[in-house]
């Protein structure tokens, strides 16, 4: 059984391993022989086929069943397991980390499984998602339902939920996106549709309580404090006033720097749930605010949220003249350092105060709505006369966005200008604020175009959530959680069209910082392109062929987003971006060539297509769809000998040439009809080009006559052509050939197509659906080194004359196929390069044939001679025995 495992078929591999399972159930002491057979299961974990890799998740779950002290060593496996590519496979191993969650003792293993299961909260499969939402309320909350009767005085339960508010808290500080998958979670479960909302919403409620006495240590306060802040903003009334009141001391003696992150939890958690508490004192409010005002020219690091927070209790308090006058005197010292040449040296001190001014007038024009004090501030600047307190702080905050200015200077202003339209969108569409971000990315500063940048994802994504919301169910508790902080401070409708402009303006800016990198800064970029997508601000030919080329990236997170961009976008707009598809492989081979480095079209360990993520998204469409891709794709490949470009070392259509054909060897074919098609295309391309480039090749470089070629079988040695460019175009032609035979050659050894190109009968339908299965014991290193041989043809004359001679050989005779037709004892292997067959195929070659052929005959489709014993087939034929013979079968 052990060996099967290692056989070249799936199929058996995977059935070896379901078999182990049945004799472990008989005897389980066969693991208690060494670690000889718990190695074989878990080398096939990774195995190349998803069938295989389930079958040994599964053997890995019943290993642990009957032997648990196993659990190390089973569990890392299934961690790595539960982001396998396979959908089934990954919910294989949900499943059983989730038993093993319940049954461990360990709270290293358990947070290590919890990390692991909140990354599917976000999977791109929407089954992965449900199946991952159901997990946690199985193993966070639904385990506390029975103790809530008796919460208070049961210390057993007391003692359980402690432990598991524990475990949540060590799984937040790893970091990461598990804080926003988190969030997302906890509003899966407390949403209104739930089917134990109330339930839910109560254990939630105990948890807070219970993190509350967690802050008293001092270990531990800063995590538990930022998981707080997770469920303030998940819904806020599960606080209590009393709470709250716990936290006012961290805002009021603000004097370390290892206290800002607790500072700036608290602010975050006041501005969430003040709003909402059904009673509290305003004298509580009233020092809240004091000490927040005070600390505006300390705390510059967390300036926005103290201006947040000092906007949500004015709200509260319902008293917001205080802050306008604050803003109004920013206003005025910012202004009245205007003129000022903030470059110079002597003016440092000014350039601080200016700096720190803008960073206060951004976040009160984004977050307190000062409209009702637009009489103040007509009073203070008589010149002006605008109607709106945002637009004046645009028109003094944009002229310190000039590039005159001081990068510091610059920068705040950008910032705070992006703050103030964030929360009155129409700003987005005045002069003064598009002109300033058009500046920034005309100029090459990566950190103001990452600013600019940020300030549309935010935007954008705020529309997004805003267009959600209001479909969404409400809170369990009653009204949206965002109805109290500030639902009607700004006016409704100001930010129509606005969307679309940014869109319009800058996506351009946007996809080719995407392209030019794989850094954070082109992942921003990447995030901007797909909000546009997402919400359809503009046509898909204009950002499609960048999210095929983006989902090709080395960076994950860019890869990850572009490929379910790219998913979304095919399923709703299929017959739209078929159109741009050749121009999105173009695409993704610049940005490998150019940002990756590597124009290969494949990646070695394991074998797999670069392009793989967009093949796999074409798996959603028919199968015509694929076959007219991959034809389209071949068509790609084929040039004129005559008009390649060979200026450059190495041509570019021969490297791109190359990209197109690993990856059509490297694709995850879904059907054997797929396979044969494309082996079809790759021989039209081999023998409507080739043909005509080997006699280009025998009359300019091997100067064939009579008596040099035929006569005795062999080719002539090649000449030194005298056209030393025109030698490097047959050469580069070559190549590309050569490299699309081999690709032909590897498919057909890969998946056995011998057995499937049957030429005395039609392939059934239902085996032609079939999907391909490939010989184990071949991998694409041999290919890939084949490919990397062919490729050095151009680096002396003496490889150029070899590679030429050799492609010559190719069309005369396929060694490979002409073995495959032999081992077939009369069954002739389709498309295989072959000499006359009794006369049935081509010509036939008789001596007077041989005296007439001084020049090698283009290559054609003609029609093979019908007899009583033989299929008719048709086939593409050389007098001189160097015919490239295609099985009727193949080209039906």
């Amino acid at each position: 059984m052990l060996s099967s495992m290692n056989s070249d078929q799936a199929t058996v591999r995977s059935k070896s391993l379901k078999s182990v399972i049945q004799l472990l159930e008989k005897d389980p002491s066969i693991l208690d022989r060494g670690t000889y057979v718990l190695s074989h299961i878990i080398q096939r974990t990774t195995d190349q086929s998803p069938l295989v890799r389930d079958a040994a998740v599964g053997l890995l779950g019943k290993c642990l069943a009957l032997k648990p002290e196993l659990e190390e060593q089973i569990v890392s496996q299934l961690l790595a397991r539960s982001s396998d590519t396979a959908v089934g496979v990954r919910k294989r191993a949900m499943r059983l980390l989730k038993d093993i969650y319940l049954n461990s003792a360990k709270s290293d293993v358990k947070s290590a499984i919890a990390e692991a299961l909140l990354l599917r909260i976000k999977d791109s499969d929407e089954g992965i998602c449900d199946l991952a939402r159901q997990i946690f309320e199985e193993v966070w909350i639904s385990p506390f339902y029975e103790g809530l009767k008796d919460a208070d005085s049961d210390i057993s339960f007391q003692l359980a939920i402690k432990n598991q508010v524990s475990l949540i808290v060590k799984t937040v500080e790893k970091g990461g996106i598990i804080s926003s998958t988190l969030e997302s979670l906890l509003k899966t479960i407390l949403v209104c549709d739930g089917k134990h909302v109330r339930v839910n919403f109560r254990v939630c409620e105990i948890m807070v309580a219970v993190m509350f006495d967690l802050t008293i240590d001092g270990k531990e306060r800063n995590s538990v404090l930022h998981v707080l802040t997770i469920f303030s903003k998940v819904n806020p009334k599960l606080f209590q006033p009393k709470q709250i009141g716990l936290l006012q001391p961290y805002i009021q003696n603000l004097s370390a720097n290892d206290e800002s992150h607790v500072y700036r939890s608290v602010l975050i958690i006041f501005r969430w749930v003040l709003p909402h508490l059904p009673t509290i004192p305003r004298s509580f409010l009233g020092e809240t605010q004091k000490a927040l005002l005070e600390s505006l020219s300390k705390s510059a690091a967390e300036m926005s949220e103290v201006v947040h927070c000092l906007c949500t209790i004015n709200l509260v308090l319902d008293d917001t003249e205080r802050l306008a006058k604050v803003a109004l005197t920013c206003l005025k010292n910012v202004l009245a350092s205007k003129d000022n040449n903030l470059s110079d040296k002597t003016q440092s001190l000014q350039l601080t105060r200016v700096y720190r001014l803008i960073n206060i007038l951004g976040p009160f024009g984004k977050y307190c709505n000062l409209e009702n004090h637009l009489p103040l501030f007509q009073q203070a600047f008589s010149w002006w006369k605008g109607d709106s307190v945002a637009g004046l702080m645009v028109e003094i905050i944009s002229p310190f966005t000039s590039p005159k200015q001081p990068l510091l200077i610059r920068k705040a202003a950008l910032q705070n200008l992006g703050l103030v339209s964030h929360s009155w969108p129409k700003l987005f569409l005045k002069v003064q604020v598009y002109t300033a971000f058009e500046h920034v990315f005309n100029d090459n500063n990566k950190e103001l175009q990452s600013l600019v940048l940020r300030t549309f994802k935010e935007f954008l994504g705020a529309e997004e959530k805003r267009s959600e919301n209001n479909s969404e169910g409400i809170l369990v508790t009653g009204n949206s959680a965002d109805s109290g902080r500030l639902g009607g401070a700004l006016p409704g409708n100001q930010n129509d069209g606005v969307s679309e402009s940014i869109a319009q303006r800058f996506l351009s800016h946007a996809i080719r910082i995407a392209l030019v990198s794989d850094d954070n800064h082109a992942l921003i970029a990447v995030e901007v392109v797909a909000s546009v997508n997402r919400q359809g601000l503009l046509h898909p030919k204009e950002y499609g062929p960048a999210l095929v080329a983006l989902e090709t990236s080395r960076n994950p997170h860019i890869a990850r987003i572009a490929l379910q961009e790219h998913r979304t976008l095919h399923q709703k707009h299929e017959t739209i971006i078929e159109k741009e598809y050749m121009r999105a492989i173009y695409e993704a081979f610049k940005y490998q060539k150019n940002v990756a480095g590597d124009a290969l079209g494949a990646r070695q360990k394991p074998f797999s297509a670069k392009l793989h993520s967009l093949f796999e998204v074409l798996k959603i469409s028919n199968l015509k769809f694929r076959k007219k891709f991959l034809s389209n794709l071949c068509s790609r490949i084929d040039f004129d000998p005559n008009k390649i470009e060979v200026n450059n070392e190495c041509p570019e259509h021969l490297v791109y040439s190359r990209f197109i054909i690993e990856n059509l060897a490297s694709f995850d074919y879904n059907s054997v009809d797929e396979l044969l098609h494309v082996a079809r295309c790759m021989e039209r391309v081999v023998a409507g080009t080739g043909t005509s480039l080997a006699h280009a090749i025998e009359t300019e470089i091997f100067k064939e006559n009579a008596e040099q070629f035929g006569g005795d079988g062999t080719i002539p040695e090649a000449a030194t052509p005298s056209d030393h460019i025109r030698f490097k175009q047959l050469t580069a032609s070559t190549m590309i050939l050569s490299m699309l035979w081999a690709a032909r050659s590897f498919l057909r050894r890969l998946y056995s197509l011998e057995k499937h190109q049957n030429a005395k009968a039609k392939l059934a339908t239902k085996d032609l659906n079939k999907a391909p299965s490939k010989i184990h014991s071949i991998d694409g290193e041999s290919f890939m080194t084949d490919i990397g041989d062919i490729m050095t043809g151009l680096e002396s004359e003496e490889k150029m004359k070899a590679r030429c001679q050799s492609f010559v050989e190719i069309l005369s005779i396929d060694n490979d196929f002409k073995v495959a037709a032999e081992a077939e004892d009369g069954v002739v292997a389709a498309h295989t390069p072959s000499g006359d067959e009794d006369g049935e195929q081509g010509e036939p070659s008789t001596p007077a044939d041989k005296a007439k052929g001084r020049k090698r005959k283009s290559a054609s489709l003609t029609p093979g001679k019908k007899t009583a014993k033989k299929p008719r087939r048709q086939s593409i034929s050389k007098t001189k025995g160097t015919a490239i013979s295609l099985d009727s079968n193949l080209w039906d």
